[in-house]
Protein backbone atom coordinates (compact mmCIF):
# COMPACT_ATOMS: atom_id res chain seq x y z
CA UNK A 1 0.00 0.00 0.00
CA UNK A 2 2.94 2.33 0.51
CA UNK A 3 5.00 1.28 -2.49
CA UNK A 4 6.82 4.33 -3.85
CA UNK A 5 5.49 6.71 -1.18
CA UNK A 6 7.88 9.26 0.33
CA UNK A 7 7.59 9.45 4.12
CA UNK A 8 9.47 11.75 6.49
CA UNK A 9 9.84 10.76 10.15
CA UNK A 10 11.34 13.00 12.82
CA UNK A 11 12.97 11.40 15.82
CA UNK A 12 13.73 8.44 13.56
CA UNK A 13 16.95 7.37 15.25
CA UNK A 14 15.43 5.24 18.00
CA UNK A 15 12.29 4.08 19.78
CA UNK A 16 8.95 4.52 18.07
CA UNK A 17 10.55 6.54 15.27
CA UNK A 18 12.96 3.76 14.35
CA UNK A 19 10.32 1.03 14.52
CA UNK A 20 7.97 3.11 12.41
CA UNK A 21 10.64 3.81 9.81
CA UNK A 22 11.43 0.11 9.51
CA UNK A 23 7.74 -0.87 9.29
CA UNK A 24 6.95 1.69 6.60
CA UNK A 25 10.07 0.82 4.63
CA UNK A 26 9.04 -2.84 4.66
CA UNK A 27 5.77 -1.70 3.09
CA UNK A 28 7.69 -0.24 0.15
CA UNK A 29 8.04 3.42 1.12
CA UNK A 30 11.12 5.60 0.71
CA UNK A 31 11.91 6.96 4.18
CA UNK A 32 13.43 10.32 5.09
CA UNK A 33 15.06 9.90 8.50
CA UNK A 34 15.44 13.04 10.60
CA UNK A 35 17.15 13.35 14.00
CA UNK A 36 19.99 15.18 15.74
CA UNK A 37 21.97 11.96 16.26
CA UNK A 38 23.86 10.84 13.15
CA UNK A 39 24.95 7.51 14.63
CA UNK A 40 21.40 6.51 15.55
CA UNK A 41 20.11 7.50 12.13
CA UNK A 42 22.83 5.43 10.50
CA UNK A 43 21.73 2.42 12.53
CA UNK A 44 18.12 2.90 11.48
CA UNK A 45 19.14 3.28 7.84
CA UNK A 46 21.22 0.10 8.06
CA UNK A 47 18.24 -1.91 9.33
CA UNK A 48 16.05 -0.51 6.56
CA UNK A 49 18.66 -1.52 4.00
CA UNK A 50 18.68 -5.10 5.30
CA UNK A 51 14.96 -5.23 4.49
CA UNK A 52 15.63 -3.98 0.99
CA UNK A 53 14.35 -0.47 1.66
CA UNK A 54 15.79 2.93 0.84
CA UNK A 55 16.26 5.93 3.08
CA UNK A 56 17.60 9.47 3.08
CA UNK A 57 19.39 10.47 6.28
CA UNK A 58 19.13 14.12 7.34
CA UNK A 59 20.80 15.17 10.58
CA UNK A 60 18.88 18.13 11.96
CA UNK A 61 17.69 19.85 15.12
CA UNK A 62 13.96 20.08 14.45
CA UNK A 63 13.61 23.20 16.62
CA UNK A 64 16.13 25.31 14.72
CA UNK A 65 14.64 28.28 12.90
CA UNK A 66 14.39 27.57 9.19
CA UNK A 67 15.45 23.93 9.58
CA UNK A 68 12.08 22.47 8.61
CA UNK A 69 12.13 24.38 5.33
CA UNK A 70 15.72 23.35 4.59
CA UNK A 71 14.82 19.72 5.25
CA UNK A 72 11.87 19.97 2.88
CA UNK A 73 14.09 21.57 0.24
CA UNK A 74 16.33 18.50 0.43
CA UNK A 75 13.32 16.22 0.15
CA UNK A 76 12.15 18.16 -2.91
CA UNK A 77 15.57 17.90 -4.51
CA UNK A 78 15.70 14.14 -3.90
CA UNK A 79 12.11 13.02 -4.49
CA UNK A 80 10.16 15.99 -5.82
CA UNK A 81 7.35 15.51 -3.31
CA UNK A 82 6.34 14.31 0.14
CA UNK A 83 3.41 11.97 0.76
CA UNK A 84 3.40 11.48 4.53
CA UNK A 85 4.88 13.35 7.50
CA UNK A 86 5.25 11.67 10.89
CA UNK A 87 6.09 14.21 13.59
CA UNK A 88 7.54 11.89 16.21
CA UNK A 89 10.43 13.78 17.86
CA UNK A 90 9.68 14.67 21.46
CA UNK A 91 11.04 15.32 24.94
CA UNK A 92 9.59 14.91 28.42
CA UNK A 93 10.45 18.38 29.67
CA UNK A 94 11.08 19.43 33.25
CA UNK A 95 9.23 17.62 36.04
CA UNK A 96 8.16 19.31 39.25
CA UNK A 97 6.07 22.21 40.58
CA UNK A 98 5.58 25.11 38.19
CA UNK A 99 6.72 27.46 40.96
CA UNK A 100 10.17 25.87 40.92
CA UNK A 101 10.51 25.11 37.21
CA UNK A 102 13.32 26.36 35.00
CA UNK A 103 11.36 28.33 32.40
CA UNK A 104 13.98 27.84 29.69
CA UNK A 105 13.60 24.07 30.05
CA UNK A 106 9.81 24.46 30.13
CA UNK A 107 9.75 26.38 26.84
CA UNK A 108 12.31 24.03 25.29
CA UNK A 109 9.79 21.23 25.78
CA UNK A 110 7.17 23.20 23.88
CA UNK A 111 9.65 24.01 21.13
CA UNK A 112 10.34 20.31 20.52
CA UNK A 113 6.86 18.90 21.10
CA UNK A 114 4.74 21.66 19.57
CA UNK A 115 6.65 24.31 17.63
CA UNK A 116 8.70 21.79 15.64
CA UNK A 117 5.67 19.75 14.47
CA UNK A 118 3.90 22.96 13.46
CA UNK A 119 6.94 24.15 11.49
CA UNK A 120 7.39 20.77 9.79
CA UNK A 121 3.70 20.56 8.94
CA UNK A 122 3.75 24.04 7.43
CA UNK A 123 6.86 23.28 5.36
CA UNK A 124 5.51 19.88 4.31
CA UNK A 125 2.26 21.27 2.94
CA UNK A 126 4.13 22.89 0.05
CA UNK A 127 5.30 19.43 -1.06
CA UNK A 128 2.03 17.57 -0.56
CA UNK A 129 -0.91 17.28 -2.93
CA UNK A 130 -2.75 14.52 -1.14
CA UNK A 131 -1.27 12.71 1.82
CA UNK A 132 -1.21 12.43 5.58
CA UNK A 133 0.30 14.18 8.58
CA UNK A 134 0.58 12.10 11.73
CA UNK A 135 1.50 13.89 14.95
CA UNK A 136 2.67 11.68 17.82
CA UNK A 137 0.91 13.23 20.80
CA UNK A 138 -0.04 11.64 24.13
CA UNK A 139 -3.02 10.87 26.31
CA UNK A 140 -1.27 13.16 28.77
CA UNK A 141 -2.58 16.01 26.65
CA UNK A 142 -6.19 15.25 27.58
CA UNK A 143 -6.14 15.72 31.35
CA UNK A 144 -4.25 17.52 34.10
CA UNK A 145 -1.12 15.83 35.44
CA UNK A 146 0.41 17.77 38.33
CA UNK A 147 4.18 18.36 38.13
CA UNK A 148 4.27 17.49 34.42
CA UNK A 149 3.03 20.82 33.09
CA UNK A 150 5.34 21.38 30.11
CA UNK A 151 4.74 17.95 28.59
CA UNK A 152 0.99 18.05 29.23
CA UNK A 153 0.65 21.54 27.78
CA UNK A 154 2.69 20.71 24.68
CA UNK A 155 0.73 17.55 23.89
CA UNK A 156 -2.63 19.17 24.58
CA UNK A 157 -1.78 21.92 22.13
CA UNK A 158 -0.50 19.41 19.55
CA UNK A 159 -3.79 17.52 19.67
CA UNK A 160 -5.83 20.65 19.11
CA UNK A 161 -3.47 21.88 16.38
CA UNK A 162 -3.95 18.56 14.57
CA UNK A 163 -7.73 18.93 14.73
CA UNK A 164 -7.58 22.48 13.38
CA UNK A 165 -5.14 21.62 10.60
CA UNK A 166 -7.29 18.66 9.53
CA UNK A 167 -10.18 21.04 8.87
CA UNK A 168 -8.00 23.54 7.02
CA UNK A 169 -6.50 21.05 4.57
CA UNK A 170 -9.40 18.63 4.10
CA UNK A 171 -10.28 20.21 0.74
CA UNK A 172 -6.80 19.30 -0.49
CA UNK A 173 -7.23 15.63 0.32
CA UNK A 174 -4.71 15.79 3.14
CA UNK A 175 -5.56 13.86 6.31
CA UNK A 176 -4.25 14.84 9.74
CA UNK A 177 -4.13 12.77 12.91
CA UNK A 178 -2.84 13.11 16.44
CA UNK A 179 -2.04 9.79 18.04
CA UNK A 180 -1.45 8.45 21.53
CA UNK A 181 0.85 5.54 20.62
CA UNK A 182 0.61 3.88 24.02
CA UNK A 183 3.28 3.85 26.70
CA UNK A 184 6.42 2.38 25.17
CA UNK A 185 9.70 1.58 26.91
CA UNK A 186 11.85 3.91 24.85
CA UNK A 187 15.15 5.37 26.00
CA UNK A 188 13.28 8.64 26.62
CA UNK A 189 10.71 6.93 28.83
CA UNK A 190 13.38 5.01 30.70
CA UNK A 191 15.58 8.02 31.39
CA UNK A 192 12.53 10.04 32.42
CA UNK A 193 11.13 7.54 34.91
CA UNK A 194 14.56 6.88 36.40
CA UNK A 195 15.26 10.56 37.03
CA UNK A 196 15.18 11.82 40.59
CA UNK A 197 12.48 14.38 39.71
CA UNK A 198 10.19 11.70 38.27
CA UNK A 199 10.69 9.43 41.27
CA UNK A 200 9.75 12.31 43.54
CA UNK A 201 6.88 13.95 41.66
CA UNK A 202 5.39 11.36 39.27
CA UNK A 203 6.36 7.94 40.72
CA UNK A 204 3.33 6.35 39.03
CA UNK A 205 5.16 6.53 35.69
CA UNK A 206 7.44 3.65 36.63
CA UNK A 207 4.43 1.63 37.79
CA UNK A 208 3.17 1.47 34.21
CA UNK A 209 6.22 -0.58 33.28
CA UNK A 210 6.50 -2.68 36.45
CA UNK A 211 2.84 -3.68 36.05
CA UNK A 212 3.35 -4.59 32.39
CA UNK A 213 0.95 -1.96 31.06
CA UNK A 214 3.38 -0.73 28.39
CA UNK A 215 3.28 -1.85 24.77
CA UNK A 216 6.12 -2.66 22.34
CA UNK A 217 7.29 0.02 19.93
CA UNK A 218 6.45 -2.35 17.07
CA UNK A 219 2.75 -2.18 17.98
CA UNK A 220 2.78 1.60 17.94
CA UNK A 221 4.53 1.45 14.57
CA UNK A 222 1.86 -0.90 13.24
CA UNK A 223 -0.89 1.60 13.99
CA UNK A 224 1.08 4.39 12.35
CA UNK A 225 1.39 2.10 9.33
CA UNK A 226 -2.39 1.67 9.24
CA UNK A 227 -2.85 5.43 9.23
CA UNK A 228 -0.11 5.94 6.66
CA UNK A 229 -1.68 3.40 4.30
CA UNK A 230 -5.06 5.13 4.33
CA UNK A 231 -6.97 2.62 6.43
CA UNK A 232 -8.04 5.35 8.88
CA UNK A 233 -8.62 8.26 6.50
CA UNK A 234 -12.27 8.70 7.42
CA UNK A 235 -11.15 9.49 10.98
CA UNK A 236 -8.97 12.45 10.02
CA UNK A 237 -9.13 15.16 12.64
CA UNK A 238 -9.66 12.74 15.51
CA UNK A 239 -7.33 11.99 18.40
CA UNK A 240 -6.37 8.33 18.06
CA UNK A 241 -5.57 6.32 21.17
CA UNK A 242 -3.88 2.92 21.07
CA UNK A 243 -5.45 0.52 23.56
CA UNK A 244 -2.49 -1.65 24.53
CA UNK A 245 -4.60 -4.33 26.16
CA UNK A 246 -7.04 -4.97 23.34
CA UNK A 247 -4.70 -4.03 20.51
CA UNK A 248 -7.24 -1.68 18.98
CA UNK A 249 -7.47 2.00 18.16
CA UNK A 250 -9.99 4.30 19.78
CA UNK A 251 -10.88 7.58 18.09
CA UNK A 252 -11.71 10.46 20.36
CA UNK A 253 -13.28 13.84 19.62
CA UNK A 254 -11.42 15.88 22.21
CA UNK A 255 -13.07 18.63 24.20
CA UNK A 256 -9.98 20.07 25.86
Amino acid sequence: MLQGKVILITGAGRGIGRETAIRLARAGADIVLVSRNADELAQTAAVIETHGGQSLVLVADVTEDGRAQRVMDQVRDKFGRLDILVNNAGVAGPIGPVADTDMEAWWRCLEVNLRAPVMFAQAALALMTEGRIINVASGAGTFAIPYFSAYVTSKCALIRFSEVLAKEVAHRGIKVFAIEPGTVRTSLATSTMQSSDAKKWIPWLEDIFTQGLDIPASQAAEFIYQMSSGQMDEMSGRFCVVDGRSGTLQFVETVV
